[in-house]
């Protein structure tokens, strides 16, 4: 799996001019989208004038991305390759509280709801004890 890594890091930054610094744009976070009363206002944050609403478009680097890509690769090989995959594919989560929120939502609606509620707790605190919520970036796959 290392040489596949490699040959994507390097096709990710062969273009003449790019650096692994060099930001890619992301797309908004579905918890904006999913209170935004108008779909077309993600591009501009307030201002002192009263001008511009919704969520002002996060960035990661190339490096990041790859990371991103390597990662789901690593994950769901042979099944899926994401090695094609954009930056504006994925979105970066602004609060852990609202991802919870989702997983919770998927699994409460499923048959295994009692169990779940039962396990919810040691579930959460098994994974912040693992990869420490406000350490965190979380990103999400949108496409």
């Amino acid at each position: 799996m290392v040489g596949t890594d490699k040959r994507l890091y390097k096709r990710m930054n062969a273009e003449p001019g790019t650096s692994p610094n060099d930001l890619q744009a992301l797309s908004p976070p579905q918890s904006t989208l999913s209170f935004s009363h108008s779909p077309v206002k993600h591009f501009g944050r307030s201002n002192s004038d009263g001008e511009g609403h919704g969520h002002l478009c996060d960035t990661i680097s190339r490096k990041t991305l790859f990371y991103l890509i390597a990662t789901l690769n690593a994950s769901f090989h042979p099944d899926y390759d994401f090695s094609d995959a954009k930056s504006d594919e994925f979105s970066k989560e602004p609060s852990v509280a609202w991802v919870m929120n989702a997983v919770d939502s998927n699994y409460l609606s499923t048959a295994a709801h009692q169990a779940y509620s039962a396990a919810r707790a040691q579930l959460w605190s098994a994974i912040d004890s693992e990869i420490i919520f406000s350490e965190c970036d979380i990103y999400r796959q949108v496409a």
